[in-house]
C-alpha cells in the first residue's frame, strides 16, 4: 500500500493511476472471488456467443454506472470537507457484511431455478427468472457487486481514488477509468468464451451437454464465492 500511495502522491498521470488502482482491486482475493462468480453468471449461456459477450459489456456498464454515480456524489461531499475516511469505513463495514450473503442468496436462487423449471405449475416464476437473466441481470449484478465493497477495495476507492479525484481536473472521469479496470477479468472471460473456447466444434458439442447444468454450476460458484468473502 505504501508503494501505491507513493505513486499517487507523485504521479502526474491520474488516469493511468486510476486504471492501476482498478486492476489492483480486480486482482485482490475478495473482489476477485466476486468477479469469478460474475464470470460464471456471464458465461453460463454457452449456446449464444453474442449474448455472452453482450452480458460481459452489460456487467461492465453496471460497474461503471455504480462507481461513477457514487464518485460524483462523493466528490461533492469531499470538496465540502466531509470526513471521507468515515464514509469509507461505513461502506467497508456494510459492504463486507452484505457481499457474502448476497452472493450466497444469488447462488441459492440459481440452484433453485433449475428445480423451478421442472414444475409446470410455476410457469410465471420461470418466465420472470429467464427475463432477469442475460443482459439486464448482468447489468444489475455489476451495480450490486460494485457497491458491495470489501475492506481492501473500500480503502483503495475512498482512501486513494477519491482524494486523487478531488485534486484532479479530470476528477469525475477517474471513477469511470477505475470501474473499467475492475471489470477487465469479466470482459476477457466473456470474450474468450464467446469467440474463443466455444467457437470450436468439439467444444460446442460439449457445451451443449454442460449447458443444462450451468445454472447449478453457476449457483455453486456464487455460494463458494460468498462463503469465501464471509470467512476470508
Amino acid at each position: 500500500m505504501e508503494i501505491i500511495q507513493s505513486i499517487i502522491d507523485n504521479n502526474n498521470f491520474p488516469v493511468l493511476t486510476a486504471f492501476m488502482l482498478g486492476l489492483i482491486v480486480a486482482l485482490h482475493p475478495c473482489p476477485l472471488a466476486a468477479n469469478i462468480a460474475a464470470m460464471g453468471y456471464i458465461a453460463r449461456d454457452t449456446a449464444d456467443r453474442r449474448r455472452i459477450f453482450m452480458s460481459g459489456l452489460a456487467y461492465t456498464a453496471g460497474r461503471i454506472l455504480a462507481y461513477s454515480a457514487l464518485g460524483a456524489a462523493l466528490l461533492g461531499l469531499f470538496r465540502s470537507s466531509v470526513d471521507m475516511e468515515a464514509v469509507g469505513r461505513w461502506f467497508a463495514t456494510w459492504g463486507e457484511r452484505v457481499l457474502g450473503p448476497v452472493l450466497i442468496a444469488v447462488g441459492v436462487y440459481f440452484v433453485a431455478d433449475r428445480l423451478i423449471h421442472r414444475h409446470e405449475h410455476c410457469p410465471d416464476v420461470s418466465t420472470r427468472a429467464r427475463r432477469f437473466h442475460g443482459v439486464w441481470g448482468s447489468f444489475a449484478l455489476g451495480v450490486i457487486l460494485a457497491l458491495s465493497f470489501c475492506p481492501e477495495s473500500a480503502i483503495v476507492y475512498f482512501g486513494m481514488l477519491m482524494p486523487m479525484s478531488a485534486k484532479s481536473a479530470t476528477g469525475y472521469l477517474l471513477p469511470i477509468i477505475f470501474a473499467v479496470a475492475t471489470s477487465i477479468p469479466a470482459v476477457i472471460l466473456a470474450w474468450s468464451v464467446a469467440y474463443g473456447i466455444s467457437g470450436t466444434t468439439a467444444m460446442k458439442e460439449k457445451m451443449h451437454v454442460i449447458q443444462k447444468w450451468m445454472s447449478t454450476i453457476v449457483g455453486l460458484i456464487f455460494i463458494a464465492a460468498g462463503v469465501f468473502c464471509i470467512f476470508n
